[in-house]
């Protein structure tokens, strides 16, 4: 009989997680906080257990997990952040530990499973475990061991996490002209989509638009001068972006 797969903490990437191992035939125990029944006999029936809580949760519940037995059970922490050194008292109680993080982000809590084409790190011996299933979610395989971590996580979070402030930032200073948020929000999407494109191809030195690359310094001054008006937060960014953008092709814009 296939053992269960534990999975301690609900959140967004937990019920994902939930999702995408039941599609791949294993059963999945789930567990939440404040749940009645004993963590020792929960654990008993899992072969895996996966740590979907929050980095600064790990290590209170990785002391928690190491008052019991762990012979023959693997625990995957899914975590970019936090190293796997967090989960090495699990390695005292015979626990087989690792890390298993998919680039992506989760932004509902609605079950869906794992995205395609997601690519996945791990670190630790348990890629025979997490092979087949990252495989089955089509998703892409990468080993990363110490320090490469930090890049990585800072490198997604570089990427992509400030990605969805830009675009509300944009969506809040068009809204007075549209319908609503969601009307502004579609305004922008076709350029958003094309600007995204062109940062996702290679082959595109320079995949900038707008008046920074072109250097048009007297219109990079007024948009911060109005940014001044509107949303003062906003403008320091909006020049540091204009300066670093137009950098790129060799043009100052700072001097306005």
């Amino acid at each position: 009989m296939t053992q269960s797969v534990g999975i301690i903490g609900m959140g967004r990437l937990g019920c994902s997680l939930a999702t995408s191992l039941r599609d791949v035939g294993r059963p999945v125990q789930e567990r939440r906080r404040g749940d009645a029944q004993p963590l020792a006999a929960w654990l008993k029936p899992c072969s895996v257990v996966c740590l979907t809580v929050r980095d600064d949760e790990l290590a209170p519940l990785v002391a928690e997990l190491a008052a019991f037995p762990m012979v023959g059970k693997t625990v995957l922490i899914f975590s970019g952040a936090t190293p796997l050194s967090v989960a090495k008292p699990l390695e005292n109680v015979g626990a087989v530990i690792g890390k298993l993080h998919p680039l992506q982000t989760f932004a509902q809590r609605d079950r869906a499973p794992m995205p395609p084409d997601t690519h996945y790190a791990y670190e630790g011996e348990v890629a025979a475990l997490v092979t087949p299933w990252v495989q089955a979610w089509g998703g892409r395989l990468h080993q990363l061991t110490g320090d490469q971590w930090a890049r990585y996580h800072t490198a997604a979070v570089y990427a992509a996490n400030f990605l969805p402030l830009m675009i509300r930032a944009g969506c809040q200073l068009l809204a007075p002209l549209a319908a609503d948020r969601q009307d502004a929000l579609d305004w922008l999407a076709p350029l958003i989509q094309n600007s995204v494109a062109n940062a996702l191809d290679g082959g595109q030195d320079l995949p900038f638009s707008g008046p920074a690359i072109r250097g048009d310094a007297a219109v990079v001054a007024r948009q911060a001068e109005l940014l001044e008006q509107l949303e003062p937060e906003l403008a320091d960014l909006y020049r540091l972006a204009s300066q670093m953008v137009a950098a790129k092709s060799g043009h100052d814009v700072a001097g306005q």
